[in-house]
């Protein structure tokens, strides 16, 4: 029997890009980056539209675009705590949390800790 876990990110209030369909309102990554992607949404806040949060290539993409009167050097550090985090979900297991590297089976690319391989 397989038991569901709790969705680590429903309680995030991520501030998606309205444009947005319902169905893509979603995080697609494990529950070892959730205090990565909690993090920024707090520090990003009402600066960035969230248009997608994911893995890809075993790191994290959160892809946003500047909120309405966003000026340079707000949307500046935005993106700078984006790309740190990017870079922080490379050496972070993508299940657990722990520190990890990027491992690579085939054509699939992930992060993970000795534990979780």
């Amino acid at each position: 029997m397989t038991t569901s876990q709790p969705n680590p990110y429903e309680h995030l209030a991520i501030r998606w890009d309205p444009n947005l369909p319902e169905q893509f309102k979603t995080v697609v990554c494990g529950p070892g980056w959730a205090t990565l992607i909690a993090d920024l949404v707090e520090s990003t806040g009402d600066d960035f539209l969230v248009s997608q949060i994911k893995e890809k290539f075993g790191g994290l993409r959160y892809y946003v675009r500047p909120a309405d009167g966003l000026d340079e050097h707000a949307e500046a550090r935005g993106r700078q705590m984006i790309d740190d985090a990017e870079r922080a979900s490379c050496k972070t297991c993508e299940t657990c949390g722990a520190p990890g590297e990027k491992t690579q089976k085939g054509h699939i690319h992930k992060t993970v800790c000795e534990e979780c391989r």
